[in-house]
């Protein structure tokens, strides 16, 4: 929720290239490794050194924003807690 927030709110988003992120981020942030410090440091640069990069973000960050709903966020979270209820239940992982 943390980088959909920073993106609805208009900010450039820099963020880790693990877990959900890049899924829910797109192409509308940077995505490091967030285990190299040179990597994290090459894109701060790259967007504190350019307006016009930083503007593209805002624009990014907030169209992206947009796409994720109250309503489409909870029926793809209904839809993974059925599938996880399902898989218990027929003898998958507990």
């Amino acid at each position: 929720m943390p980088v959909l927030e920073a993106m609805a709110a208009g900010a450039p988003v820099i963020t880790s290239d693990r877990s959900s992120l890049p899924e829910v981020a797109g192409d509308a942030a940077v995505l490091v490794d967030p285990t190299s410090v040179s990597a994290v440091a090459q894109a701060l640069r790259m967007v504190l050194g350019s307006e016009g990069r930083r503007a593209q973000m805002r624009a990014a960050g907030l169209a992206r924003a947009a796409t994720f709903t109250w309503r489409s966020t909870a029926e793809g979270m209904l839809c993974s807690f059925e599938r996880a209820i399902r898989l218990h239940t027929e003898g998958g992982t507990s």
